[in-house]
């Protein structure tokens, strides 16, 4: 994400190959609620993510 600070705010990022860009006033905390409900690339999933997946397929293997 790459933000220019000034008036207007200029707020660029990508996700899934799109580039989106966001110009506005709005003081932080409400540009930040409005940036949550945008696109955004998909989290790393942490250690326990992966056991939990792993776990998951390997008992889709034993179930009949």
């Amino acid at each position: 994400m790459w933000v220019r600070e000034g008036k207007p705010r200029i707020v660029t990022w990508d996700s899934d190959g799109m580039i989106y860009t966001v110009v506005s006033n709005l003081p932080d905390q409400r540009l930040g609620q409005f940036l949550e409900d945008l696109p955004a690339p998909p989290k790393e999933p942490t250690a326990l993510d992966r056991v939990r997946s792993g776990l998951v397929r390997m008992s889709s293997l034993t179930s009949p």
